[in-house]
């Protein structure tokens, strides 16, 4: 089992954008403080309910996970099947200026070496990440009074439709009718041979010419 400092759990639920349809799965978590192992196991966990309960919705999960990325816990859930959004865009710098974790402001003043621990991880085939950066919430004028002991991280995240699949087209096997070519028999010109009949006068003749010999 799993032994932490105190009980730990992940929030999670179903969401629908409202002027899409489109359905998405929203997680929250606390992970343990003190103990990496517990944060590694955890952070298996998370994953393999998160690919379970979306059953192929979009993916994001946010929280204080309390590891940073030079850790177990953070590498399995940012190189596996989820991604950091803060590295999926284009838009870092305020995200590399500002750790998440200011300690009442006793942090305050190391943004730019202490690396954060609370992140937001999405499933990058469909979610689009269009900005990242991180707020200190002061609640005074002077700045001197933070809102919390973290920093906010803001993401602005678009969820990207499944593309349509085309219809499969059966191949056409259609046979087209050729119509044969007809054929004519050439044209013979038939020549009749005409013969003038023989004159009685021309018969006559003949014959008596045959009596005197």
């Amino acid at each position: 089992g799993i032994n932490g400092d105190m009980g730990r759990a992940m929030n999670w639920v179903i969401l629908k954008d409202k002027s899409t349809g489109m359905e998405f799965f929203f997680m929250c978590t606390h992970m343990d403080a003190h103990y990496e192992e517990v944060r590694t196991l955890s952070a298996e966990l998370i994953a393999k309910k998160a690919t379970e309960l979306s059953e192929g919705r979009p993916v994001i999960m946010v929280g204080d996970w309390n590891t940073n990325e030079h850790k177990p816990a953070y590498q399995y859930l940012a190189y596996g099947e989820y991604a950091d959004a803060r590295y999926r865009t284009a838009d870092l710098e305020d995200m590399a200026i500002y750790s998440s974790y200011n300690k009442w402001g006793e942090f305050a003043d190391q943004h730019y070496s202490r690396p954060p621990i609370d992140h937001c991880f999405v499933s990058p085939s469909n979610v689009f990440v269009d900005s990242a950066h991180v707020d200190q919430a002061f609640i005074d004028e002077d700045k001197t009074m933070f809102a919390s002991d973290h920093n906010a991280t803001i993401y602005n995240l678009q969820l990207l439709l499944p593309q349509a699949e085309e219809p499969e087209t059966e191949p056409d096997t259609t046979v087209e009718e050729t119509e044969e070519p007809v054929t004519t028999a050439p044209e013979t010109e038939t020549v009749v041979s005409e013969t003038e009949p023989e004159t009685e006068h021309e018969t006559k003749a003949e014959e008596s010419e045959t009596a005197t010999q």
